[in-house]
């Protein structure tokens, strides 16, 4: 691993949001938690400037992690490889 990216405040509010309104439901009965977890996915391995690409046109990613892009810039032929969690939860409705 050479650096990280980080997600908008927009996107992190959401997640928050998110995870408060399925935890209320829950708490209220609606829902009964069968399995949770995440899974990591790597995204296709791209070069330095279709990465830069990638992060501005991305709604939820925000940028680059202090040092990432130096790390990037020291082998800009070295494809790079992200690799994302995905958080997941599986429900039955009662």
């Amino acid at each position: 691993m050479i650096g990280g990216l980080y997600e908008q405040r927009h996107a992190v509010a959401d997640n928050h949001y998110s995870d408060r309104a399925v935890a209320r439901l829950v708490r209220e009965g609606l829902l009964k938690p069968i399995r949770a977890g995440h899974f990591w996915y790597d995204l296709p391995a791209m070069d330095p400037a279709a990465l830069r690409d990638y992060v501005t046109a991305s709604r939820r990613i925000g940028g680059y992690e202090r040092g990432t892009r130096s790390a990037i810039a020291r082998e800009p032929e070295r494809p790079v490889v992200l690799r994302r969690a995905l958080a997941y939860g599986i429900y039955r409705r009662i």
